[in-house]
């Protein structure tokens, strides 16, 4: 088949399937088989650049397709580092959990014994020194020992802050 003709077909597919983006992508995928990859970029190509122009699309994507290089170039150089980036999520990640959220939450009450701790949150002492291990870790808490007893508080102030404002997101909504 002609390079003119296979266009040609993949144009009257597009517009066939021009309101169901999903739809078009099953179709691309379902012939993809039998043509090359080459009319498959071509597919998509023409939906995105021909055909989503023009559709109404109730779709949570742009309608057109553009770009604003100045704009893009901007946001990419005030982006955090790479390293910030990896600390502050793997910060969030230690957020995520249930258990070590409540400990801080009570830790930004007041500094606490493990066993105080325990007794909050109705855990083990294991569990929760386990769960206090992981926070330290992401230098979320810190700790001082005073004879036998290993007491507990947050590392500073913004963590307080940090549990705070998610519990004001979450609760303005």
């Amino acid at each position: 088949m002609s390079n003119q003709l296979v266009f040609a077909e993949v144009c009257l597919e597009a517009v066939y399937f021009c309101q169901d983006w999903h739809e078009w992508q099953r179709h691309c995928q379902a012939n993809l088989d039998s043509r090359d990859k080459n009319v498959y970029i071509l597919h998509d190509y023409i939906f995105r650049r021909c055909v989503m122009k023009k559709c109404p699309c109730d779709s949570d994507m742009c309608e057109e397709l553009c770009e604003h290089p100045q704009t893009v170039c901007q946001v990419q150089s005030e982006l955090p580092p790479e390293e910030e980036v990896r600390q502050v999520t793997e910060m969030f990640r230690v957020l995520g959990d249930m258990n070590r959220f409540k400990i801080l939450q009570a830790l930004s009450q007041r500094e606490l014994c493990v066993c105080d701790i325990a007794a909050v949150l109705q855990m083990a002492q294991s569990a929760v020194s386990q769960q206090l291990r992981l926070l330290r870790g992401a230098r979320l808490v810190k700790y001082r020992k005073e004879g036998t007893l290993a007491w507990y508080s947050l590392n500073d102030d913004y963590v307080a802050i940090l549990l705070q404002h998610g519990m004001n997101y979450i609760r303005q909504k």
